[in-house]
């Protein structure tokens, strides 16, 4: 190895253990840690609140009064939060608090969200009336198996005269 080359993997380790800059790429990360960064690092990434905007009220103090009491998995952690549907119902990974999986909902809402995503009045109007009448449909009951709808027209049927 040459002296340039030592000089750059050098550069490039503190480069990693720095605050970390690319905070924003952590999404949907793979849950097996490979540990190739600091526990550190990824404390900062939890705190520094660029890796997880929705967690901004984080109270700083208690995660470094954590850090100094024992010795926590902070990669794990950051790996497990940088899951996007960590808000559904069925994610039992966390256990996340009611509260705190609908911050995370409405926040990966925003992240999903461009401009001119809203809908005209009048086509939000016509989609409730379409899930209404969905749920409405949905929650009849089934018809029976030998069941045979009348033919249409029906004879001898007298429509009302207007």
């Amino acid at each position: 190895m040459t002296c340039n080359e030592i000089q750059d993997s050098a550069a490039q380790e503190a480069a990693q253990e720095s605050a970390p800059a690319a905070y924003h790429i952590l999404q949907n990360l793979d849950l097996n840690c490979d540990y190739l960064r600091s526990q550190d690092w990824w404390l900062e990434a939890l705190v520094n609140k660029e890796m997880f905007p929705w967690l901004w009220d984080l109270d700083v103090s208690v995660v470094r009064e954590r850090q100094r009491a024992g010795r926590w998995n902070w990669e794990l952690l950051a790996r497990q939060l940088s899951q996007t549907k960590i808000h559904e119902p069925n994610d039992t990974s966390l256990r996340l608090p009611l509260p705190l999986r609908n911050r995370r909902r409405i926040w990966r809402l925003l992240e999903e969200a461009r401009v001119d995503d809203i809908a005209a009045p009048e086509g939000r109007a016509m989609a409730a009336r379409r899930d209404e009448q969905r749920r409405h449909w949905a929650m009849q009951p089934p018809l029976p198996a030998n069941f045979k709808p009348l033919p249409f027209p029906i004879s001898g049927f007298k429509y009302p005269e207007p």
